[in-house]
């Protein structure tokens, strides 16, 4: 009696853990949805645009926001330097070493206006990491003179191919005298 009491139960065992599994003749019941991620919110007033790399760049925040003016700028951008701030969300599926970070706001003529830059860094496997930048005059005056609109912000992160990526965004600022 005790030896069929143990297969009983035995079997009733494996049983359950079949059935979980969609077994032991059993109809297989639907399973619950799994729930995806919440998608990243990036800063309204921008489109993503082209990227590449399997480093996945986020534009997360933004001052001044898209849209704005940004006045008191003089005759060129230099007039406007560290008055753009943005932070970034980066995610690397594997992670590793970066050689580090560049970011820049190109004009309307397709000049690079404004950069900012990291150093060297390492991003955890899978997990976010946010870079914060202040973005500095890159070209001349005479390249990116005011008034001048800023269509499009561009980031890299820069590093073997494990950690390299590069994302565009449209997105609309106004240089003012």
């Amino acid at each position: 009696m005790r030896s069929s009491l143990m297969r009983s139960s035995l079997s009733a065992g494996i049983c359950l853990a079949a059935a979980a599994a969609g077994g032991c003749g059993s109809e297989s019941s639907p399973t619950a949805p799994v729930p995806s991620p919440t998608p990243l919110v990036e800063v309204p007033g921008t489109v993503r645009g082209p990227s590449e790399g399997s480093t996945a760049l986020y534009l997360v925040q933004s001052d001044p926001l898209p849209g704005g003016t940004v006045a008191g700028c003089g005759t060129g951008a230099s007039g406007c330097g560290g008055r753009f701030r943005m932070k970034f969300r980066v995610v690397s599926p594997r992670g590793g070493p970066t050689l580090g970070f560049l970011a820049f706001l190109h004009s309307e003529r397709l000049s690079a206006c404004f950069v900012g830059r990291t150093g060297a860094f390492d991003l955890p496997a899978g997990q976010p990491r946010d870079v914060a930048i202040v973005f500095d005059p890159a070209d001349t005056d005479e390249a990116c003179p005011v008034p001048l609109d800023i269509t499009h912000v561009a980031a890299v992160v820069e590093g073997p191919v494990e950690t390299f990526g590069r994302q565009e965004w449209a997105a609309r600022f106004h240089l003012a005298p």
